[in-house]
């Protein structure tokens, strides 16, 4: 008699969320990084109409929120205006989150525990009293702030209700040392999905500081990293970007969806530049290829579109032989060194091609040819 099984399908705990990306990079929903959700604003003041990338003000706090023409922001805000540090402190409990496993598939635990100075140091922020306060603030602002944010790609569209987080914290000794329990809304789920988030380098974020309008103009032109309605750099952030194949954005228009405050346009270019330039330095100190391009569009007004390509990490270093004499080795020595090299040399062709000759190179090639004198 044949035997019957049963096919068994495992649960998904309620309390997880899937979140898959490599190690350097940290994921988050396009539609906080294409909007002024996370403002460049520094001033925490009254919410306004018209200011600070807010469309409406109603009663209550409640906000629209301007954003590109495929996500719809509507947050109420107890605590008051979140900016791009708020954003970073977000960023870090992802990571924390997506350390927690539960399972080979990418799940997550959404609650678990962790000192104010680890999510610190993750911000490469030297922990302490007062770092640890202003963390703790913003974390507050988090938890007080409901957003309704609804997602078009293509025929899919997200919804998304209700807080970020909630959190408790027990507090011993030094602030720095307070143990946060965290408990992130496992309901943002869907803003996760293919074509939805985007991969940021952590490297990157660390090296722009405070420079709130560097750390938005990166995040915003990375969720379009991959050309329009593209989502292979989603799955691949390793994968080649043109910046032919990426859209430009008037600087009225970047400068309406960051919320900053700057009302003067000439004063925005000027941060403007400022903050491609910090973007440029860190994204070579991180092994990074930033392209950026300036132009006019048909109406006049001056527009940009950037793009980056991560190098491959864990490059193959070229180290030739040491140059011996002649008096202290022997032919089959030589011969076995020569296929060492070229061995070496064609290991180097295939992963990186063809090397352009240049005066090292030719002197390098001299070091083997002492034999023929």
């Amino acid at each position: 008699m044949k035997k019957i099984t049963k096919k068994t399908t495992k649960k998904k705990d309620p309390s997880s969320i899937t979140l898959r990306w490599s190690d350097h990079f940290v994921g988050l929903p396009n539609a906080f990084l294409r909007s002024a959700l996370f403002s460049t604003g520094r001033g925490r003041g009254d919410i306004n109409e018209g200011r600070g990338g807010i469309v409406s003000a109603e009663e209550g706090n409640r906000v629209t929120i301007k954003a590109t023409s495929d996500i719809s922001v509507t947050a109420s805000m107890g605590g008051g205006r979140l900016n791009q540090y708020d954003k970073l402190v977000f960023s870090s409990l992802i990571h924390l989150c997506w350390l927690h496993d539960i399972d080979k598939d990418g799940c997550k635990a959404t609650k678990f525990q962790f000192r104010i100075s680890d999510g610190l140091k993750i911000l490469g922020i030297e922990p302490s009293t007062a770092t640890a306060r202003v963390y703790l603030a913003s974390l507050e602002r988090l938890s007080q702030t409901t957003i309704i944010i609804d997602h078009l790609v293509g025929r899919y569209k997200a919804h998304f209700s209700g807080s970020l987080l909630s959190y408790s914290s027990i507090h011993r000794g030094r602030a720095a040392g307070s143990v946060i329990n965290i408990n992130i809304n496992e309901s943002l789920q869907p803003l996760f999905q293919a074509g939805m988030w985007s991969a940021l380098d952590w490297q990157i974020m660390q090296s722009l500081g405070r420079n709130y309008l560097a750390h938005w103009i990166y995040s915003f032109f990375s969720s379009h990293n991959a050309g329009r309605g593209s989502t292979m750099r989603k799955v691949c952030p390793a994968l080649k970007c043109d910046i032919y194949d990426l859209q430009f954005y008037s600087l009225y228009k970047l400068q309406s969806l960051c919320g900053t405050d700057i009302k003067e346009r000439w004063k925005f270019k000027q941060k403007l530049n400022e903050a491609i330039a910090k973007i440029k330095a860190a994204c070579d100190a991180a092994n990074v290829d930033m392209e950026y391009e300036f132009r006019r569009g048909k109406s006049g007004d001056e527009q940009l579109r950037l793009g980056f390509t991560p190098r491959p990490r864990g490059k193959i270093v070229f180290s030739p032989p040491v140059p011996v004499t002649a008096s202290t080795i022997t032919l089959e020595e030589d011969e076995e060194r020569h296929k060492a090299a070229e061995d070496l040399r064609r290991k180097w062709d295939e992963a990186f091609g063809d090397r352009e000759e240049d005066e090292d190179e030719e002197e390098r090639d001299d070091t083997y040819d002492y034999y023929d004198d």
